[in-house]
């Protein structure tokens, strides 16, 4: 007997009763809200089934608990933004527990209403934090992030490019380093 969309739903909507949490997630400090979804699991493959179901979302891990022997890496599902967690939380809705559903309430009506206390507070600045312009056209780049439009400085922008690149450049020249030794 094949598994209905519908009890996919339900069982997405147990795993996050009895091994989930819907809460708000500062994106950095002092900058806004963002509902998020987090499971914790040991077995990957649990996981992966939600993902699959729900069809957003990202599994990070296995993570290693440092001091505990014996212990399962553990594994770690996460969504995040204020439209995708909205989608997920109304495609479960239905058989999600009273204590799932006040978090998820909660989360979100703590997301809006920060938005709404402090809209564009990004777009107010007139420089980075690293002291670059954000009035100048050419220093600015604009897009949408999470529904909302968002701006970057293109300066620090190209600076940590240059550094992931050195990094990506200094990583590879030390794993070839690591074949010619295997190789010698």
């Amino acid at each position: 007997m094949e598994i209905t969309w519908r009890e996919n739903l339900a069982w997405c909507a147990c795993l996050i009763d009895g091994e989930g949490h819907i809460r708000t997630d500062p994106r950095d400090a002092g900058a806004t809200l963002l509902p998020r979804i987090d499971i914790t699991q040991a077995d990957r493959r649990v996981l992966d089934r939600f993902r699959r179901i729900i069809g957003m979302g990202r599994i990070y891990g296995p993570y290693h608990y440092a001091n505990r022997v014996g212990h399962k890496p553990r594994f770690q599902y996460y969504l995040a933004g204020y439209q995708q967690v909205q989608a997920a939380i109304a495609m479960i809705w239905t058989w999600l527990d009273v204590v799932k559903r006040q978090q998820a309430g909660a989360a979100m009506i703590r997301t809006r209403d920060a938005a709404r206390l402090a809209p564009g507070r990004g777009r107010d600045k007139t420089i980075c934090k690293r002291g670059h312009s954000l009035t100048d056209p050419s220093n600015v780049h604009i897009y949408i992030q999470h529904g909302y439009q968002s701006r970057d400085c293109r300066a620090c922008g190209a600076e940590r490019m240059r550094i992931s690149r050195r990094l990506r450049h200094e990583t590879m020249l030390r794993d070839n380093a690591d074949l010619d030794i295997a190789w010698a």
